[in-house]
């Protein structure tokens, strides 16, 4: 899942920004989702963040150990 592989990454990786981009619906049912969240991350990227593991989901882009996701409601969330 994107938790573990964004934990994997940072513990091989310091040196860089790495944005994990997802969608909680696959593209077959909602076409927007995972393209409005890529474009969040490029958004997110341009402002030249400090090196570290993100995730780009729920319109969020975070340090991949402040989010959260919450299955029954379906989104993504700050911790």
């Amino acid at each position: 899942t994107i938790d573990i592989t964004a934990k994997f990454l940072a513990d091989r990786f310091q040196d860089r920004k790495i944005i994990l981009v997802g969608a909680m619906k696959p593209i077959s049912i909602d076409s927007t989702d995972g393209i409005l969240n890529f474009g969040i991350a490029l958004g997110y990227l341009s402002s030249n963040p400090k090196n570290g593991i993100y995730i780009s989901m729920s319109g969020l882009v975070l340090d991949y150990r402040k989010i959260s996701k919450n299955r029954k409601v379906g989104i993504f969330f700050e911790i």
